[in-house]
C-alpha cells in the first residue's frame, strides 16, 4: 500500500499555483534549511485541501522501461482530524503508446478503494484500524514522504537534510531538498534518497521524486494547475455506483 500511496505525493512541475492564505512571506533564495522546514511546518497546518492534475513517471532504472499515468487529485483535512484523498488516473503512456485507461484510487475513513474500470474489479482494504483516525501529512503514517506538517526536529530525526542547489531543469522559483534516511529510521529500508522542489511563494512541495533502496526504480510525480485551500465538497469524494463487478473486502488486518 505504501508504494501505491506514495505516487499520489504532493507536487507540480512548472505549475500555476493558485495561492491561498499562504502561510508565510515567500521563502528567500538563500534561507536556511531550518527556516525552510519551519516555513513547511506552517504550510501542513494551514492546509485544508487542495485539488490538481497529476502525473506520475515510473522509471524501471534496470530496463529503461517508463510509463506515465495522468488524471486528477483532490485532498481535504476534516475538522474531525481526519484526512481523505481520491486520485483519478484516466490515461496511461507506455513507450510512445499513449492511450485511455481509467484506474482510480479513494483512501478515506480508514480505508483504501481501487478500481479498475477496465477490468470492473474493485478492492477495498481496510488501511486503519477501526476507530482510529489517518493523517495522511504525517511522517511514516500517510503516504507522503515529505516535510509538510511536521516539526522540524522529527523531520530531522527521521532523514539528513541537504540544501541542493539550482539546477537546470529545476521547478522556477522553488528550493531543492534532499532528504536521506537516518540508519534507523523507519523510511530507511523504503528509501534510497528523496528529492523535494518547494515552491517559494506558497511554501508547498510542487515536485517530488523518490528512489527505492535498491536504486532500481524511481518515481516522479507533478501537481499541475494546483490549487490550494479552495472549495473542496463531500460530493468531490463520491465514486460513481457500479454493477456487476467483482469486489473484494478485506478488513483491517487481514
Amino acid at each position: 500500500m505504501r508504494t501505491l500511496l506514495t505516487c499520489l505525493s504532493l507536487l507540480a512541475l512548472s505549475a500555476a499555483v493558485a495561492i491561498a492564505d499562504a502561510p508565510t512571506r515567500p521563502i528567500p533564495a538563500n534561507a536556511t534549511i531550518d527556516q525552510i522546514l519551519s516555513a513547511l511546518k506552517t504550510r501542513g497546518d494551514t492546509l485544508r485541501d487542495f485539488t490538481a492534475h497529476v502525473t506520475m513517471i515510473h522509471n524501471d532504472m534496470t530496463t529503461g522501461d517508463s510509463t506515465t499515468d495522468k488524471g486528477t487529485i483532490v485532498f481535504q483535512k476534516l475538522s474531525s482530524g481526519d484526512t481523505r484523498i481520491r486520485v483519478n488516473f484516466t490515461d496511461h503512456i507506455a513507450g510512445d503508446r499513449e492511450f485511455a485507461r481509467h484506474h482510480e484510487y479513494m483512501l478515506a475513513d480508514g480505508w483504501l478503494r481501487e478500481r479498475d474500470y477496465q477490468q470492473h474489479l474493485e478492492n477495498d482494504q481496510q488501511v486503519v484500524r477501526p476507530g482510529e483516525k489517518l493523517n495522511l501529512l504525517k511522517l511514516g503514517e500517510g503516504p507522503f514522504p515529505l516535510p509538510i506538517g511536521q516539526d522540524p526536529a522529527d523531520v530531522k530525526q527521521q532523514f539528513t537534510v541537504t540544501k541542493i542547489a539550482p539546477a537546470k531543469g529545476d521547478p522556477p522559483d522553488t528550493i531543492h531538498l534532499q532528504l536521506v534516511p537516518n540508519p534507523g529510521s523507519e523510511f530507511e529500508h523504503q528509501y534510497l534518497q528523496i528529492d523535494v522542489w518547494v515552491d517559494r511563494a506558497s511554501a508547498m512541495p510542487i515536485q517530488i521524486t523518490t528512489e527505492d533502496k535498491q536504486g532500481a526504480t524511481t518515481q516522479t510525480t507533478d501537481l499541475n494547475d494546483l490549487q490550494l485551500n479552495g472549495p473542496v465538497n463531500a460530493s468531490d469524494f463520491l465514486m460513481p455506483p457500479i454493477e456487476g463487478w467483482t469486489i473484494t473486502q478485506k478488513p483491517y488486518g487481514q
